[in-house]
């Protein structure tokens, strides 16, 4: 490998890292205010957190990260909780940004791990953290955004301090993005990030472009569920099982069953294909 030109140390101030890029010169479509809300303040050096709905695109975020450090001159790092997930994010950049330009690190494989875009697991990331670098070998050197996505895997009670030594051991210089859907009390993990690793800005948006219908599925077929089924609401339902027990069950069999499931699936669920446990995250004095 040609390494004539050495790599430029993270402190030096030789890259315009202000720079807006214009959205509309890469995104030939309108954004949304939550998007444009984000972009502006990565445009401003600080990190973001973005909390929506699956399906809203919060990648997009992301992408623009990757468009604005190109267009410096630097790296982006875009971690996420799964290996799946990380092989369908190189194949998505590969056919979006050149396949000479992204990378891939796993526990698995690790493929053009120089190139300017690399896509890896949140934990070869905070490995990479704690393996000791010097001035000619920096894992991190040009690096100026590094994406989190899925950040609720924060709360997972068996991974979540990986999220946690991520964010207190990465370099202020390099901002981060965090994505989530379904992370519940996004204004504590924000202010957090600011505490221990640098000025960050909560985005959020409530608004779903793409509406969730709750379904179940019998040998018979697929269902709806009891707030749309004939038995009425599911509210209804759960008065009238209180009021006659088991009764009400025997008379309405589809209906309890329907009901049970629709508990199952509205227990806190946003309904994303890599959705975590839903149950809040939950900073550990200890770990910090």
């Amino acid at each position: 490998m040609n390494q004539s030109t050495p790599a430029t140390p993270r402190s030096e101030p030789d890259v315009d890292r202000s720079a807006p890029l214009n959205p509309s010169e890469i995104f030939p479509f309108p954004l949304d205010d939550f998007q444009l809300e984000a972009m502006d303040a990565l445009n401003q050096g600080h990190s973001v957190v973005v909390s929506a709905p699956t399906g809203s695109g919060k990648t997009l975020i992301g992408e623009y990260a990757i468009h604005r450090a190109l267009a410096h001159g630097q790296k982006v790092f875009y971690t996420t909780p799964l290996k799946a997930l990380s092989n369908q994010k190189l194949r998505d950049f590969r056919d979006q940004f050149g396949a000479e330009n992204v990378g891939l690190m796993t526990g698995d494989l690790s493929v053009n791990r120089e190139a300017s875009i690399v896509v890896m697991t949140t934990e070869i990331f905070r490995n990479m953290l704690y393996a000791e670098a010097d001035e000619h070998d920096d894992p991190l050197a040009d690096v100026e955004a590094v994406v989190l996505d899925e950040c609720h895997y924060m709360n997972d009670s068996q991974r979540g301090t990986v999220w946690e030594e991520s964010i207190i051991h990465c370099p202020p210089t390099v901002q981060l993005v965090a994505l989530s859907a379904t992370v519940a009390n996004a204004g504590q993990l924000t202010d957090w990030i600011e505490k221990v690793h640098g000025p960050t800005t909560l985005v959020m948006s409530d608004h779903r472009p793409v509406p969730l219908q709750f379904s179940f599925c019998s040998a018979k077929g697929l269902h709806p569920t009891a707030q749309r089924s004939r038995y009425g609401s599911s509210s209804q339902l759960q008065g009238l099982a209180r009021a006659q027990g088991a009764q009400a069950q025997r008379a309405f069999p589809e209906a309890a069953a329907t009901r049970a499931t629709t508990d199952q699936l509205c227990c806190g669920s946003d309904g994303g294909a890599a959705d975590a446990p839903g149950h809040l995250f939950h900073l550990q004095p200890a770990r910090l």
